[in-house]
């Protein structure tokens, strides 16, 4: 008797079915699709079809053998390929394919695993197609219960395998949760504005980041990373539902407007902690360089996020103004050093919405301070002209005041709004640079020091007072010979420092590039630039880049670039530590003078 076909050898003999047999033609098309998958060209239809068909007559054989083992291996080599046929048609579809892709893989581990070619060839495949997900620009991609489920069995499966998974798999179950927290989360985050139904998208995100933390919190040591990005991405839904409020809420508009900026910005803070706690503990047990570049970048980022969460706390919970401006400060104080001492990139528009921020609150600061004097101007003038000019101008200052949503208390009255010229102003700090250096040549070095300060302050108190000069001239005959604003006279080693109290402009650098050029001709090998940093927060990372350049340029000296701000502070630390004020005024009013 003749057998025409798998099928009726079955119904004839029902013996187990031979996969070499079975699923011959299948693996034909699993092939050919490959073939495309390599050259990028798109899936035709109808070797889709083709596969699809092929894939239904062997799932039907499996089932009915109850041969479960073959039967997972098919389908997660077809719903693999399924996800890429659609990748340019559907990125949903295409994603909904490649997790029960997976799950299939996962199952079928879970009976018995491969062999370790055939795991290098899978990793390998997985891999790959992990990418093409990731780069793919998806439209689309929303928070689904369904995907929650599917994640859900998939981590069931991981936790049932347990250390027996094969450590490459982890990598792309360790992706593939990352790929969707990312694209799943586009279609929030590029907004501005936020609307009452972007309430209910937002409290929708928090309740399924939510749930995927619940399932994180569970996985092996070694996928953790995702469990960090979920606190990442509970902060960025907390903090545009804290926008939300901000943007749609008076305070006095509604009762529970206090309540939930107070919970959120706590929220914020305790879901960035969160995810430090997570990055370092992953930083103690990752050996690999790239992997360690990433985390370090993540932690960064968290404590960047903590910083940012107490001024937003300061300023709309407890409306202490002040104690925002310190908040912003410290945030500003450390992005420079990540920047300078740790050698390491922030994102140009954190950089930018960060000085944005500081110039929101100088902007709010200048308007209280010009409104003091307005009130003054129409309480004491005896000219009823210009009682009513102050009285009319005083109304709309009032009115503008109130946009900012800022509360400020009775301490801005000890202040006052001065005009004074760019050069002035550089002027004084070189002066107070000046006399505070003169002063230090009294004093020990006491207590922690910033590293990149601390060699400057040593010099200082290691040299007599008439050695450490104000605007010296190295060659007071040569026409183009640069003004060294603190010049230390040592026949050893002189030393150089410049001051740089307005933003680094293009001028500037040519500028500091003849600065630099002199000093070395004149054999001055140790340069210090100092900075201010918080006139130039937007452009930390190209005076980075621009100092990077120039100690290629200029390899035989030794240039240190320091924040202005942070010297002036160091300087005052020391003064207390060895018994005594220099100046009687506080770190927010050098905060102040400073920008």
């Amino acid at each position: 008797m003749v057998i025409r076909s798998v099928e009726e050898g079955l119904r004839i003999n029902p013996q187990p079915p031979n996969p070499f047999v079975t699923e011959k033609k299948l693996n034909e098309y699993f092939e050919q699709i490959n073939n495309f998958l390599k050259t990028d060209k798109p899936i035709p239809s109808s070797l889709y079809d083709s596969m699809k068909e092929e894939f239904e007559k062997v799932k039907n054989i499996y089932e009915q053998s109850n041969t479960t083992l073959n039967l997972y291996h098919i389908s997660h080599n077809f719903y693999s390929r399924t996800a890429m046929f659609f990748l340019e048609k559907n990125y949903e579809i295409a994603f909904h394919n490649f997790i029960t892709a997976l799950q299939f893989l996962l199952a079928r581990m879970k009976i018995r695993t491969y062999s370790e070619g055939s795991l290098d060839i899978m990793s390998r495949y997985y891999h790959s197609l992990c990418i093409r997900l990731a780069e793919k620009d998806s439209k689309k991609l929303v928070f689904r219960e369904s995907h929650i489920d599917q994640f859900s069995k998939m981590y069931n499966h991981i936790r049932d395998i347990g250390n027996n998974l094969d450590g490459r798999f982890y990598v792309i179950f360790d992706s593939i949760l990352g790929i969707y927290l990312h694209k799943t989360y586009k279609h929030v985050v590029g907004k501005t504005v936020y609307e009452e139904e972007d309430l209910d998208i937002l409290n929708s995100v928090e309740k399924h980041l939510l749930l995927l933390k619940d399932l994180a919190l569970n996985f092996p040591e070694k996928m953790t990373y995702n469990l960090g990005l979920i606190f990442n991405l509970l902060y960025r839904n907390y903090k545009f539902k804290l926008y939300f409020y901000l943007n749609n809420y008076e305070q006095s508009g509604n009762e529970n407007y206090l309540t939930s900026v107070n919970d959120l910005t706590r929220a914020l803070r305790s879901s960035s902690q969160e995810a430090k706690r997570v990055y370092e503990k992953l930083l103690s047990i990752t050996s690999t360089p790239n992997q360690k570049k990433i985390l370090e970048e993540r932690l960064v980022g968290t404590i960047i996020d903590t910083l940012y969460s107490d001024y937003l706390h300061s300023l709309y919970v407890t409306f202490d103004f002040f104690s925002a401006l310190r908040h912003i400060d410290k945030l500003h104080t450390y992005l420079v050093n990540i920047v300078f001492v740790e050698k390491k990139h922030i994102n140009k528009s954190q950089l930018d919405y960060f000085s944005s921020e500081m110039l929101m609150l100088k902007s709010f600061l200048k308007i209280i301070l010009i409104e003091f004097e307005l009130v003054k101007l129409a309480r004491d003038s005896n000219q009823k002209k210009i009682k009513n000019i102050a009285s009319g101008v005083l109304d709309k200052i009032r009115q503008s005041r109130l946009i900012f949503k800022y509360k400020h208390d009775e301490k801005l009255t000890n202040y006052q709004l001065q005009i004074i010229t760019r050069t002035f102003s550089g002027q004084i700090s070189e002066y107070l640079v000046h006399e505070l250096l003169l002063d230090m040549t009294n004093l020990k070095i006491k207590g922690e020091v910033d590293k990149k300060i601390k060699p400057l302050l040593e010099k200082t108190t290691d040299t007599s007072h008439d050695k450490i000069m104000r605007n010296h001239r190295l060659n007071k005959k040569e026409k183009d010979c640069p003004d060294i604003d603190v010049y230390y006279d040592l026949s050893k080693d002189p030393l150089a420092v410049f001051i740089k109290n307005a933003k680094i402009s293009r001028n500037e650098k040519r500028k500091i590039y003849k600065e630099l050029d002199y000093v070395n001709q004149k054999g001055v090998k140790k340069i210090y630039y100092c900075i201010n940093m918080l006139s130039n927060m937007q452009e930390l990372n190209d005076i980075k880049d621009f100092f990077n350049i120039l100690n290629s340029k200029f390899s035989s000296l030794d240039i240190t670039v320091l924040d202005l701000k942070s010297l002036f502070n160091e300087i005052l630390i020391q003064f207390n530590r060895n018994g005594f004020k220099k100046f009687n005024f506080s770190d927010i009013d050098l905060f102040r003078f400073i920008n």
